[in-house]
């Protein structure tokens, strides 16, 4: 997770300028020299307001919903930041939602093993419009429960990384050759040719690896 300030960013003047507001990005899709973004508002606030405040940071194409006085769904588009494009050139891939609030965003961000926390902060301050107040690595596990806050998500983890090798093949290969599609891309008989097994033991690999991902799934449900 990288905590940060972008001087050159229309999300974090709207968190400084309007009181109290927080914005949480579920959707940033960058489009060239223009960045989309989904936003739910959350804090004491008008329409109006909230409007005025974006045209003034030079947002455009802005559709808004008032869900109740505190808070506002909102859809615009921004001139896409340096740390965006910074992001990119390292090959880091940014993960929505995203937290804005006090003028300090909180980024997921999935990056390369060769990649060092250093040097995404030597590229991010390069232009010195971007300041990383913090840096900390995430597991997958402690990601989600930051992002969802929910044991199923949790304890799905703990099953998908319970799952022998053989199991994670097994699955991952028959739903990239589409045996879970409908219409069915392949067949049982396929899946068992191609791992060379008969049709019966290719039915007990995918039975025993679906039976311990649907008892994780019910136990919710």
């Amino acid at each position: 997770m990288i905590e940060l300030h972008q001087e050159d960013c229309s999300n974090i003047a709207v968190s400084e300028k309007i009181k109290d507001a927080e914005l949480n990005l579920v959707n940033v899709r960058e489009d060239g020299d223009y960045t989309h973004i989904d936003a739910i508002i959350l804090g004491d606030m008008f329409k109006e307001n909230v409007i005025s405040t974006l045209r003034k940071e030079k947002a455009f194409n802005i559709n808004l919903k008032m869900k109740s006085r505190s808070e506002i769904w909102v859809s615009y588009d921004i001139l896409t930041t340096a740390a965006w494009r910074n992001f990119s050139s390292l090959g880091c891939t940014v993960v929505p939602p995203l937290r804005v609030a006090n003028g300090v965003e909180k980024w997921f961000v999935y990056t390369p093993d060769e990649i060092s926390q250093r040097d995404i902060k030597r590229q991010l301050e390069m232009d010195n419009a971007t300041h990383i107040s913090r840096i900390r690595e995430l597991t997958l596990k402690s990601f989600l429960k930051v992002i969802f806050n929910m044991d199923f998500l949790s304890d799905f983890i703990d099953t998908m990384e319970a799952l022998t090798d053989l199991q994670v093949k097994t699955i991952k290969q028959a739903y990239v050759n589409g045996y879970y599609d409908y219409p069915r891309r392949c067949t049982l008989g396929d899946l068992a040719k191609i791992n060379g097994i008969s049709k019966n033991a290719m039915a007990k690999r995918l039975k025993s690896v679906e039976k311990k991902i649907f008892e994780c799934l019910f136990g919710y449900i």
